[in-house]
Formats: structure tokens, sequence, C-alpha cells
């Protein structure tokens, strides 16, 4: 692991490419190597990001979080975006099934406690996931929630592992013409 100096350099390494998504990609795979994964839901709005990351490296990890609650239509879509794109190492993660059976064994949990269906399925998953990553690309968008409003491209948490999160909105502009992709089934645009 690196020392807090050298992430900081890292981060600066990194942010200098933060307007051209597909250099930051290509930056982070040649800094992390086996040590970074992108973090995918496989929406309609991930194909543009899976799309630079196809472009940056079809062999760099990605991960999607099978939460057992999917569409078929979702899981199809990741199948064949993947494909589409020429992605060669997406790994899914699982809640794990012993918790599952556990704590939602009808898989009502939703219904009556989103919240716990949440940490079941997503947010456990998706930490123990990711400890064995010293960098994760994610799909935040500033315009989420308040909170992400202000996030920076490039940021180092408190456990020293780095985030690249979605980048400006003029960069993914000048992508967009670039791909053309598959449509998701569940969406109208």
């Amino acid at each position: 692991m690196a020392t807090v100096f050298e992430r900081d350099d890292q981060v600066l390494e990194l942010e200098a490419s933060r307007d051209n998504p597909v250099a930051l990609l290509r930056a982070a795979q040649a800094q992390f190597g086996e040590k970074l994964a992108v973090l995918s839901s496989f929406g309609a709005e991930s194909a543009l990001l899976l799309a630079m990351v196809a472009e940056a490296d079809p062999a760099m990890r990605v991960l999607f979080l099978n939460t057992g609650r999917h569409f078929p239509e979702t899981i199809a879509y990741r199948r064949d975006l993947a494909a589409f794109l020429g992605l060669t190492n997406v790994v899914d993660i699982d809640p794990d099934p012993a918790r599952v059976a556990q704590n939602d064994p009808t898989g009502e949990l939703w219904a009556f406690d989103p919240d716990a269906c949440c940490a079941l399925r997503k947010v456990e998953p998706l930490r123990l996931a990711s400890l064995g990553y010293e960098a994760m690309v994610t799909g935040r968008k500033r315009g989420q929630a308040s909170t992400r409003s202000q996030m920076d491209v490039v940021e180092r948490r408190e456990d020293g592992q780095i985030r690249i999160n979605r980048w400006p909105t003029g960069a993914l502009m000048k992508f967009r013409p670039k791909w053309h992709g598959a449509a998701c089934p569940l969406t109208h645009w």
C-alpha cells in the first residue's frame, strides 16, 4: 500500500487527466493495475462510462453488483452490453447467500425495510468487494444528491482508497458523439 504522500502524488497525476476520461482511465490502470476496479450497475447511464472503459482497456476489471433483485432485462443487458463493448473482465458481486437466507428468506425485505435490504444486498457486498482495491472508478454523479454536488473527480478517502468519480459533463459530452451503443431495454432514450 502506498504512503499518504505517494497517494497525494497519485491523485495529482490522475487529476491532470480529468478532462479526458479515457486518458484518466488509462492513467489509473497504469498506476494501479490489478488494484483498480470499476463499479457499474450496467444501467442506462452506465453505458457511456463502460464504453470509455472498453476504449481504455477492455480487460479492466468491472464489478457488477448482482443484488438478486434485478429485472431479467437488466441481467440480459449486462451480458449483452459487456459483449457489445468487448469487456472481458466483468465480475459479479453477490450478497452472502447465508445472510440472505437468514435475513430475507422470502425475498420481500425491500417491501418492509428497504434500508435493511440495501445493507444486505448492496452496502455489505460492495464494502467487502472493494477492500482489495487501492482505486475504484465509480458511477457517482454530482447531480444525485446535494452531498455529491462538490465531489472531486479524483478523491482520496479517509481509508486511503482513491475514488475516481463521474467526470465533468463537458468531458462526457466530448466523448458521447464517438459512441453509439446498445440501448437499455428499461429506458426510452
